[in-house]
């Protein structure tokens, strides 16, 4: 990596360096920038003589330096401090307190390093609130932008919901429910007709007696003429979206999507993601309908009261739990 030359310490080495989380290595700018200590020293904002003067006007030209890197208007609000645990210490200790009072819940994953996780596991016990620790899923995100927008609709509507985050193969509740929802083509994204039969299974089990499972699926139709080998363009206000598509072999369809979003500068964030969808037949999911003590009650073209046709795109399915006597 052409960035590993700005390193002294890995001139001499081979050596792969990956516990950055602990000591990160100091690139020949920042070595460099010790040398001032040669000319001066002397307190920053503290000593009225000239090297203390010096001191102070390089550190006040650094912290410009970060402001302008981060694009923050006044670099005064630029705090420095000496790693990660301090700095999230100080927001937790100082800060968090006026935001959060009326709030319950601070939400991390497992994978925190300890400086984004035991500050945060002290302020929950010193004040009561309640530390929500997500697990990680393999081969998926944890979006917490979303997860924190869902939170705050909860908090508004001040229903007592839940969130979880489980892989669907694995779901383990903490009781039945009246209603499992599975809809935006989930189904889709599970990889093999062995996970969506699992899928179904947990389902089942902890869907009450008479309880409802929803659920849609795209068409082999949506996937070979409307997806297929083509490409669309969203241009939306602030987000651009090229989305491109690939049929596979075997109808399933490789789905890349580019999003480039809009900066309060006028620049765009490019961000990307790319899936799979599978196809799974209505013969097969019928019949784990069935298998699992559930009832077909209907099945819809998409989210309209409408039969599934030939052209149908998106098949939605509702089914009731058998009562199991």
């Amino acid at each position: 990596m052409e960035c590993k030359k700005d390193f002294p310490i890995f001139q001499e080495s081979n050596i792969v360096y990956l516990d950055n989380a602990a000591t990160t290595q100091k690139p020949e700018t920042v070595i460099n920038s010790f040398r001032i200590y040669e000319k001066y020293n002397g307190n920053v904002h503290r000593c009225p003589h000239k090297w203390g003067r010096l001191m102070t006007d390089e550190y006040e030209r650094a912290r410009q330096k970060a402001a302008d890197f981060f694009h923050v208007k006044e670099s005064g609000t630029v705090i420095f401090t000496r790693g990660a645990t301090e700095g999230i210490n100080l927001v937790a200790s100082s800060y968090l307190p006026y935001v959060a009072e009326d709030r319950n819940e601070v939400v991390v994953t497992v994978a925190e390093h300890h400086s984004n996780f035991v500050p945060w596991q002290q302020w929950c016990r010193k004040t009561g609130k309640k530390l929500i620790v997500l697990p990680t899923v393999e081969n998926e995100n944890v979006d917490l932008q979303m997860l924190e927008e869902a939170m705050d609709k909860r908090y508004e509507s001040g229903l007592n919901i839940q969130y979880l985050m489980q892989d669907m193969t694995e779901l383990d509740l903490y009781g039945a429910v009246d209603a499992v929802v599975c809809v935006l083509d989930s189904i889709n994204h599970l990889e093999n007709e062995e996970a969506v039969r699992k899928t179904f299974e947990c389902v089942s089990k902890f869907t009450c007696d008479g309880g409802l499972f929803i659920f849609d699926v795209n068409t082999a139709y949506k996937h070979r003429v409307i997806l297929a080998d083509n490409a669309f363009c969203y241009d939306l206000d602030g987000l651009f979206c090229a989305w491109q598509n690939e049929l596979n072999d075997d109808d399933s369809v490789s789905i890349y999507l580019d999003f480039f979003e809009e900066q309060e500068d006028g620049s765009y964030c490019r961000f990307s993601e790319d899936f799979t969808e599978r196809i799974y037949t209505d013969e097969f999911l019928s019949e784990l309908v069935k298998s699992n003590d559930f009832e077909l009650i209907g099945k819809y073209d998409g989210f309209e009261d409408s039969p599934v046709n030939d052209k149908t795109q998106r098949v939605l399915y509702v089914c009731r739990r058998i009562n199991r006597g």
